[in-house]
């Protein structure tokens, strides 16, 4: 959600991930998911706004072993939505 020019909010579409604004490619936000709390605060990537994400859940994934993971789906047991703590950054990148 991000607010509008009239102070209300609007849902919009977000890429996952924590792109850096000097990065070339979005698929350097792949390998920067998550960000370590311990140095948050040192790292450029990370010198943005705060956000909540709204989500169903997230994947984790299971470790099967030979090559195969299970991915299992971590949900609220009331079905209702959970939300993240986020980072956001304006960056227009190329698709």
């Amino acid at each position: 959600m991000r607010p509008t020019v009239d102070g209300a909010y609007e849902v919009v579409d977000a890429h996952w991930g924590l792109i850096p604004p000097w990065a070339k490619e979005r698929k350097i936000g792949y390998s920067t998911i998550n960000a370590r709390a311990e140095t948050l605060a040192e790292k450029p990537a990370a010198r943005s706004r705060r956000c909540t994400i709204p989500a169903s859940g997230p994947h984790e994934w299971q470790d099967l072993g030979g090559g195969r993971k299970q991915p299992w789906h971590i949900a609220s047991a009331d079905g209702g939505r959970l939300a993240f703590a986020g980072r956001r950054v304006g960056v227009q990148h190329p698709q």
